[in-house]
């Protein structure tokens, strides 16, 4: 411990070390702070402040033990242990940020900095209502706060609040017009809408890709021909994700002798899945930690011809990068359901269902390109289990059930389903979805149920599975799944046929919501396509009516579903290939005739 005379000096340099650390000069600032640590370990201060530089200096794991060791030396501090959950927060280490943080707010419940990092660490955890307790009255308290707002936004998202949702992110919106991420959440928010039309969806999309126009020239295209064309593919999802299941099979197919490939993956974790799809990649690029200026010109280094989105508006999408036009072409496909909006991405691929000619053209900026079949083929992530038998026979009752995110059951999707049970008394359903583990928001669909006059003990309500296995063995405990509308299954869907499970789907007024009658189209059978939500029961009512029909489908509908389009990897393939052809050489032939 100092003496008097020595600790004057100490606090000397404290005082000199703090002017220059708050005047920026954070290298003679930490000086001083080590000589004085040098002098006195236990000047806590000292050890904190050069923890708070190694922070600004991105010094994370420095500045983390020095938090830690300033938290020991002074528990009662909470800046201390707000700044030590504030790096536990940013490095994952969520459990622990959680009990740092609620030791700090103990001590200084109304720290607002800290209460949002609590709310934020408590959302990671999936701990959905104590999360709300904390960040909706916190939002309240700070209406200009883009954070804030922005952070309730996305826990009304998480807990499939939609509308909610939407309604919140135009107000962080309002308070950061420019903040890309937000403008995404809300555009992509607004597909799972049962409250927006096909038309007043379009429309947000459009004036966003308006005001996220940019003076960019694309770069001139290359006009040497015949050649190998370069594709370049840009997603966050080249690992264990639903767009995998899609992309594979043609990254793993093209034709090396007329394509050159390539891969751009913006999100930073890596699995197996990442593992395979590189292996199937020509050329890989990691680009997680680029910013959009970066990878555009990255993009144009490659001398990319065709650049083809897998995002658009999804979570780690990167439509800035599109928006720059770093390809001569740019091609929406399959991780998005809807137009980006931007008129600098050229095309959007479908099919002739799920973007009919003429209504889906005029609800496109892009130039749509549909395919001669499904616009997709689907490979599944891992081998399915077997089906088993028919739940029916082992339950004497028939039991529905929705996998679908939870985002997608809407409020009308679930007043259907209410009517169905109705329609057959001693039926049950089972939902399931990340939200439903909580309480709050699986007590309202229970009430939701309870007001149409269904019972609770009809309903099981399931949060997700910890395993993939164990998702797809629970599709035999359903006999039939019902799809969610405005915004239909994809991968939810392919999975449950290949478990031998019927699915029943509502075509609707756009693209999302009508990928389910494409899928079912591809197998021929489109009698489990509903056009209203009376014909959605009685397909319903009818399949369950059936239960020698049931017991075929167990057995029947993985090979119909290996047999069909749906899983034609090759052909699925070859026809991308030769719309990408088509594109270029139609690029070719108008710049022939200027």
């Amino acid at each position: 411990m100092a003496g008097g005379a020595e600790r004057a000096q100490l606090d000397d340099w404290m005082r000199q070390g703090y002017a220059l650390h708050e005047g920026g000069d954070l290298e003679r600032a930490a000086g001083f702070y080590r000589r004085i640590l040098e002098a006195d370990p236990g000047y806590v201060d000292a050890t904190f402040l050069l923890g708070m530089i190694a922070e600004a200096q991105g010094a994370a794991e420095e500045a983390a033990a020095r938090f830690q060791a300033a938290a020991a030396a002074r528990p009662d501090e909470p800046a201390f242990l707000f700044a030590l959950g504030k790096q536990q927060y940013r490095a994952r280490r969520f459990e622990e940020a959680v009990d740092t943080l609620e030791r700090g707010l103990a001590l200084r419940p109304d720290d607002p900095d800290a209460r949002h990092d609590y709310g934020s660490s408590l959302m990671e955890l999936s701990r959905w209502d104590e999360a709300l307790a904390v960040v909706e009255p916190l939002a309240r308290g700070a209406e200009d706060s883009f954070a804030t707002q922005y952070n309730l936004a996305n826990l009304y998202r998480q807990l499939g609040r939609v509308q909610d949702a939407i309604g919140q992110y135009r107000k962080a919106l309002a308070l950061s017009p420019g903040h890309l991420d937000t403008q995404g959440c809300l555009l992509f928010m607004l597909n799972y809408s049962d409250r927006h039309s096909a038309a007043d969806i379009f429309a947000e999309h459009r004036a966003f890709g308006e005001r996220l126009a940019q003076a960019a020239l694309p770069p001139v295209a290359e006009t040497r021909w015949p050649r190998r064309l370069r594709i370049g593919y840009l997603s966050p999802d080249f690992r264990h994700h639903a767009v995998a299941c899609f992309i594979a099979p043609v990254l793993e197919r093209h034709d090396r002798g007329r394509f050159e490939v390539r891969c751009y993956y913006t999100r930073a974790p890596a699995d197996e899945v990442t593992a395979r799809l590189r292996g199937h990649a020509e050329h890989w690029s990691d680009c997680a930690g680029l910013t959009d200026e970066a990878i555009a010109q990255r993009i144009r280094d490659d001398r990319i011809d065709i650049l083809v989105d897998l995002a658009g508006h999804t979570s780690g999408g990167r439509v800035g990068v599109l928006a720059m036009k770093p390809a001569p072409l740019q091609v929406s496909y399959l991780g998005y359901p809807n137009t980006t909006g931007l008129a600098s991405v050229d095309y959007r691929i479908g099919d002739a269902i799920t973007d009919p000619a003429g209504s889906a053209d005029a609800l496109n900026v892009e130039r749509l390109l549909r395919l001669p079949r499904t616009f997709l083929a689907y490979r599944p992530l891992a081998p399915a289990p077997d089906p088993g038998p028919l739940p029916l026979l082992r339950n004497g009752h028939v039991t529905f059930g929705c996998y679908n995110n939870f985002f997608k059951q809407s409020g009308t999707f679930l007043d259907t389903a209410a009517k169905l049970l109705l329609a057959i008394p001693g039926a049950r359903l089972t939902l399931k979805g990340g939200p439903l583990y909580s309480a709050s928001v699986a007590d309202g669909v229970r009430a939701r149920f309870a007001a149409a006059g269904v019972a609770p003990d009809r309903l099981v309500l399931l949060g997700w599975t910890t395993t993939y296995d164990d998702h797809l063995a629970a599709y035999r405990d359903i006999d039939i799944a019902l799809d969610s509308f405005p915004y239909a299954g994809t991968t939810t869907t392919c999975e449950a046929l290949s478990m031998g499970v019927p699915v029943v789907t509502l075509q609707g007024d756009r693209h999302a919501a009508r990928v389910g009658a494409s899928l079912l189209s591809a197998l021929g059978l489109n009698e489990w396509v509903a056009r209203s939500t009376d014909e959605f029961v009685s397909t319903c009512v009818r399949l369950a009516a059936d239960v020698e029909g049931l017991k075929a489908h167990r057995a029947g509908l993985r090979e119909r579903m290996r047999a069909s389009p749906l899983m034609d990897e090759h052909a699925l393939t070859l026809a991308l290939e030769d719309a990408y052809l088509k594109m270029w050489t139609d690029r070719l032939s108008l710049a022939a005739c200027k």
